[in-house]
């Protein structure tokens, strides 16, 4: 409230009270817990499974709260988490497919929200996300344990020559 008192030009005093609001708007404050990524190694076509937590340590409530990931050899993983509440948790638990080798890639996730005001306000975790390229080699068997080709008779020729003579006898 605000009271006010002043005078006219023919100085009568006048007294009044008017209500004011100021809007007062809390920083958002958040945190996360550490990214953990199983299995922290994976061949392109995979999945990796990145589970983490979102805390809201502040006063305002966190709207439309989603995370995406950016990184050159993975994708998909999005995951919306919707209202988080002022001293609430979210657990994040994505999936991320691996598209391209990138051994010690880097990895991003990029959490977003709006606040109370319809702000949009982003951050950023990184964690590594070993991808690699499945390689198949023809295996090498070394010469002394190469098994040796047998000289015989040749077991063919044998039951044709034998089946010949008992078509003649017949």
């Amino acid at each position: 409230n605000v009271k006010m008192n002043y005078e006219d030009e023919n100085v009568n005093a006048y007294e009044n009270t008017a209500s004011v609001s100021i809007p007062v708007r809390q920083e958002a404050r958040i945190d996360t817990s550490s990214i953990e990524v199983m299995p922290e190694s994976i061949e392109v076509g995979s999945e990796a499974n990145v589970m983490f937590s979102i805390y809201n340590m502040g006063k305002t409530t966190f709207y439309n709260l989603q995370v995406k990931y950016e990184g050159d050899s993975v994708e998909g993983g999005d995951t919306f988490l919707g209202t988080l509440k002022p001293g609430e948790t979210a657990n994040v638990d994505s999936m991320l497919t691996a598209t391209a080798p990138s051994p010690n890639g880097t990895v991003k996730a990029l959490i977003t929200f709006e606040d109370e005001s319809g702000n949009p306000v982003s951050f950023e975790r990184e964690f590594v996300l070993d991808v690699y390229e499945e390689v198949y080699e023809e295996p090498v068997i070394p010469e002394d344990m190469m098994p040796e080709e047998t000289s015989g008779p040749n077991v063919g020729l044998i039951a044709g020559i034998a089946a010949a003579a008992v078509a003649v006898i017949v």
